[in-house]
């Protein structure tokens, strides 16, 4: 499993986030439920292969926040219900799961509701741009 490392930048303070990357090349390789999850949120079952995010790291001042997390036994994985067929989309999928997730600590509104309503309409380069020159939220590989 291949782990990824990502930053966010808040003025001077970093927020450490990591996760391992799951390749499922078979559905039944896929961490999460086919049924309970991507039927659910989805409506399908994704293409393979698949990855998944499983959250090694998060920053401490995310306790006690409800972040865009789906629990499976004792592992937490990034919400995600878009297919994600390679490590390019999975780093851009991580991308804007980390910047979200600080704005969701920082604001306390969840930052799927602003990704998808008012002007940004799902457009992740506005959202990441959004972010940066309204909030000072900026990513370092």
């Amino acid at each position: 499993m291949k782990h990824v490392r990502g930053i966010v930048k808040h003025y001077d303070r970093e927020f450490i986030f990591e996760v391992g990357m799951h390749v499922a090349n078979t559905t039944d390789q896929l961490c999460m439920e086919q049924l309970e999850y991507y039927q659910k949120y989805a409506g399908k079952i994704p293409s393979m292969p698949h990855i998944e995010l499983e959250i090694i790291t998060l920053p401490s001042e995310t306790v006690g926040i409800e972040l865009h997390i789906h629990p499976v036994n004792d592992k937490n994985f990034v919400c995600w219900t878009g297919h994600v067929p390679d490590d390019t989309k999975a780093s851009w999928v991580f991308r804007l799961w980390c910047l979200g997730s600080i704005y969701t600590v920082l604001t306390g509104i969840p930052f799927e509701k602003y990704l998808f309503d008012g002007d940004i309409k799902g457009d992740s380069d506005a959202f990441e741009s959004a972010l940066a020159q309204e909030f000072h939220l900026i990513y370092i590989d």
